[in-house]
């Protein structure tokens, strides 16, 4: 294998610049999702403790108790609380679930920040590299070949962006194709949950709808980047 030229080395390094910026943007999607589900998450948990009290208030001795014994309501209502707790249960499970994956999320983004290291640092040493070597050899169209290089690099980053958000796309729609056939189906003892994925290849171990919606927020975080992309070679 050929040794890195300066030029090589350049658009490498303003990939690599180019890739972080692209990440902190999808970083900061995802600290706004993590933000949102954690708010859902504890107002279906504060929904649970009020039902689990009314359900409780019903099973005990409690003026609630005697009021619907006397009414003769006792049994139905009993049934009807429980269920609603078993509802909201089954809310809370799946918000967890949801904010579990978009911490995970989070927490993928920040990791490959981190192991990017200092890009900017990098960035600088490689310009000065090839200034340095252009300079030695005279050439007249430095500063234009420098600009070819840090683009070059840079776009081949943005490459990398745009095809990424298409695989997470692509799991997205097999997600919701397995869902829906899932439903559709009466009996039917196929879980799309186990096979439905994530963009970060992690499995999920709740229910179908909640699968899906997880891998939907990994999706909308991937598309963050692609997006901007779009926008700027629209101006």
């Amino acid at each position: 294998m050929s040794a890195s030229t300066p030029s090589d080395v350049l658009r490498d390094a303003a990939a690599a610049r180019t890739r972080r910026d692209q990440l902190r943007v999808q970083a900061a999607a995802a600290a706004d999702l993590v933000a949102t589900r954690g708010r859902e998450a504890e107002e279906l948990q504060q929904r649970l403790r009020a039902e689990t009290a009314d359900v409780e208030g019903l099973e005990k001795l409690s003026p609630a108790r005697l009021w619907a014994s006397l009414r003769g309501e006792l049994d139905d209502r009993l049934a009807r609380e429980r269920a609603e707790r078993q509802v909201a249960a089954q809310a809370v499970d799946g918000a967890t679930e949801r904010l579990r994956s978009a911490r995970t999320e989070a927490d993928r983004l920040t990791a490959a920040i981190t192991q990017l290291g200092d890009v900017d640092a990098a960035f600088a040493a490689a310009l000065a590299a090839r200034a340095a070597v252009l300079r030695a050899e005279g050439s007249a169209a430095s500063d234009e070949l420098v600009a070819i290089d840090t683009q070059f690099g840079a776009l081949a980053a943005e490459g990398i962006e745009i095809s990424e958000p298409q695989r997470a796309l692509a799991i997205a729609q097999r997600a919701l194709w397995r869902h829906w056939r899932w439903t559709s189906q009466a009996g039917s003892t196929e879980s799309p949950s186990a096979a439905a994925g994530s963009p970060n290849g992690a499995k999920h171990c709740c229910s179908p709808t909640e699968s899906v919606l997880g891998v939907l927020d990994q999706t909308e975080v991937r598309l963050r980047p692609a997006a901007a992309i779009v926008a700027r070679q629209r101006a």
